[in-house]
């Protein structure tokens, strides 16, 4: 909701990207070009959303500012609708160290 805390985690360039395979370790899919993100430091007993948004960079043009909370939808370089993660209830405690 829009009453909800939120933070920017980090932004990625098209030449970060590696291949990522999606279906796990015996799929037998060819792996795609993509980011993998660990999220740290999330507030135990609560619940949490990933919202992921895309765009692509055009030379010539400014870069929209990311750090915005919120997308200009009039730029001449728009961001994607956001892809948003089912929620993620973080547990009362994080698992013990091995």
């Amino acid at each position: 909701s829009e009453t909800s805390a939120s933070r920017l985690i980090g932004k990625f360039r098209h030449e970060e990207a590696r291949p990522v395979n999606l279906g796990g370790e015996d799929s037998t899919d060819p792996p795609v070009s993509g980011f993998e993100l660990i999220v740290s430091g999330l507030k135990a007993m609560a619940v949490h959303r990933v919202v992921i948004r895309a765009r692509c960079a055009t030379a010539g043009l400014d870069e929209p500012d990311w750090l915005k909370g919120k997308a200009d939808p009039t730029h001449p370089l728009r961001w994607s609708d956001a892809l948003t993660s089912p929620p993620v209830l973080t547990p009362r405690a994080p698992p013990p160290l091995l």
